[in-house]
């Protein structure tokens, strides 16, 4: 049995004072950090942090905010750089910690949570979005480009392809997998609004058939400031996000939510 404790969306860049709570230390074999921890370096700085305090092994999953000022394939390239047995960094890898299997990645969306808008969110939330003012990658043509949501899109299906393949792979433990975005749009439930809107192509992807076929044993996600806790057939799909301190963003953050498998 492992005991796993969750944390995601901790927003240090925007001057979050969390500290996991004290009386976690000893007793959890893993926490997982499921994105948007802290911008580029600072993230797995803040990982080895929280490790340390909780005596236990990091899975840390990069969000969309890690790659903030930077170049998305330098950033990766720099936390898989730092992983260590204190903090593992999974972007399309596995890890296998007391006797379960760590599936991880950032799992950017597809813009089709809902097939009939997908063009319109995609020239819509290219104007809106943080992500494409802020985050560059290299291209052929040219060394820095602003991301796009083409590539996004491409980006899904390769990290998609990838989850499908490892959770194919035949294993006697426990899976657990982690992502930054949401693999439903069950997790947008606590915001109508939102899953109303065009901007929920930025926040969840249908994966459920996933999640249906391979059965792990929980999906665990950030990104969307809610806290979740619900099923997919027999997986148990949880978001524990802290927010943005200085709105109160999750007033259900919950700093000692832990899980066993």
């Amino acid at each position: 049995m492992t005991r796993i404790a969750v944390y995601s969306d901790l927003h240090y860049e925007h001057g979050s004072d969390f500290t996991p709570p004290a009386d976690l230390r000893g007793k959890i074999d893993v926490v997982v950090l499921a994105g948007d921890i802290s911008e580029g370096r600072d993230g797995i700085e803040r990982a080895k942090a929280i490790a340390h305090r909780l005596d236990a092994p990091a899975v840390y999953v990069p969000g969309n905010h890690e790659f903030y000022d930077g170049i998305l394939e330098d950033v990766i390239e720099d936390l898989r750089a730092a992983s260590n047995d204190e903090v593992h960094v999974l972007m399309n890898d596995t890890v296998k910690l007391d006797g379960t299997r760590f599936v991880g990645t950032t799992l950017w969306t597809d813009y089709r949570i809902d097939p009939d808008t997908y063009y319109s969110a995609l020239g819509q939330l290219r104007r809106e979005m943080n992500d494409f003012r802020f985050i560059k990658r290299r291209s052929a043509s040219r060394n820095r480009r602003k991301l796009n949501p083409r590539w996004v899109v491409g980006l899904h299906r390769e990290q998609r392809n990838w989850l499908e393949s490892a959770l194919a792979e035949p294993f006697e433990g426990p899976t657990v997998v982690v992502t930054h975005h949401a693999p439903s749009a069950r997790s947008l439930d606590k915001n109508p609004e939102r899953a109303k809107s065009l901007d929920a192509a930025a926040y969840a992807s249908d994966l459920e058939y996933l999640i249906e076929r391979y059965e792990p044993e929980a999906w665990v996600h950030g990104h969307i400031h809610d806290s979740l806790d619900y099923t997919i057939g027999s997986t148990r799909v949880l978001c524990n996000p802290y927010g943005y301190q200085i709105e109160v963003t999750n007033p259900e953050f919950d700093p000692g939510f832990t899980f066993k498998v």
